[in-house]
């Protein structure tokens, strides 16, 4: 009896893998991790936060959690918000080759909604633009993962899972709609994209509840802004972005086809990814604000005094 449970046992993870590898997380990672930034916000006295965001056009614009940028306290956007961009050609990031980085400024903000639009200054990186997905194309049980930056993993995470469960108006804010998902996320993680199997921005990630009553641990139930509730809120604020066109069968359709051999297109084709040598040190991150202050100043007095 106990031989048969374990054959049992042995296919249905055999299953399950076999179910999960048809979602190109290479390919989505290597094509999209560079166009998820680090937002690191502070006030100048080492309190601050460190999160995520997604570059949504060419000109440097950035949508992120309100909570990263918003100081709890003074309701006010931190004094201070670098925003760091990915090297190029490196698969793993330590906090040593966060060379390229920008100042932004918080253009608009919802703290109910959880939402901040971001301007970068002086934004040059040619990144592929995440696009946003139409939630009524998703479904309950659709693969995602999450790119970011979780305290105590790496920089440019990828973490995988399900969409588990959607809401509408969340903790009992009018128009605040958000999927639930298994998808891992942590602090370092919020508002930075939870993405189908396209590419294209479900939702943005927000807050992950970790404690039941009675000090009951909770796992794998996390929440993430859908992207509509991003798109009427952008609208509302005088910025129009239109929904990706690829319909979901289309991918579907492109991934069997890479596995039977029958495509061409290397967008559909996994590259390779390793995960990060070493974790970062969320505060030890957070307090080399300053530093990274001082140094912008400092090149940009250089390129007054050359002008």
């Amino acid at each position: 009896m106990g031989k048969i449970i374990v054959i049992l046992f042995g296919i249905f993870i055999m299953s399950v893998d076999s179910y999960a590898s048809d979602f190109p997380a290479k390919g989505i990672y290597a094509r999209f991790a560079p166009s998820v930034v680090v937002i690191k916000a502070s006030d100048g006295s080492g309190a601050g936060m460190i999160g995520s965001g997604s570059i949504i056009s060419n000109n440097g614009m950035v949508i992120t959690n309100a909570h990263v940028v918003i100081a709890k306290e003074s309701k006010k956007p931190y004094s201070r918000i670098i925003v760091y961009v990915k090297p190029e050609n490196k698969a793993s990031v330590s906090d040593d080759d966060l060379s390229k980085y920008f100042e932004a400024e918080v253009l608009h903000y919802a703290d109910e909604l959880d939402l901040a639009m971001l301007k970068l200054r002086g934004f040059d990186v040619n990144a592929n633009i995440i696009e946003f997905a139409d939630p009524a194309e998703i479904d309950i049980g659709e693969e995602v993962v999450a790119i970011g930056h979780p305290e105590q993993g790496g920089f440019w995470s990828l973490t995988y899972g399900r969409i588990s469960g959607e809401m509408r108006d969340y903790q009992g804010i009018t128009g605040k709609d958000v999927f639930q998902t298994d998808t891992s996320v942590n602090r370092g993680n919020s508002g930075g994209p939870l993405l189908d199997k396209r590419g294209y921005m479900v939702a943005v990630n927000s807050n992950i509840a970790r404690i039941g009553k009675g000090g009951l641990p909770i796992t794998g139930v996390n929440f993430s802004i859908k992207s509509s509730v991003v798109k009427k809120w952008m609208a509302e604020n005088g910025f129009t972005i239109a929904y990706g066109k690829t319909p979901l069968p289309e991918v579907e359709k492109k991934v069997e086809n890479v596995t039977a051999g029958k495509s061409d297109d290397k967008t559909a084709t996994e590259e390779k990814f390793s995960t990060p040598t070493r974790a970062y040190d969320y505060d030890s991150f957070l307090k080399a604000a300053e530093k990274d202050i001082e140094d912008m100043m400092e090149d940009m007095r250089g390129k007054t005094r050359r002008k």
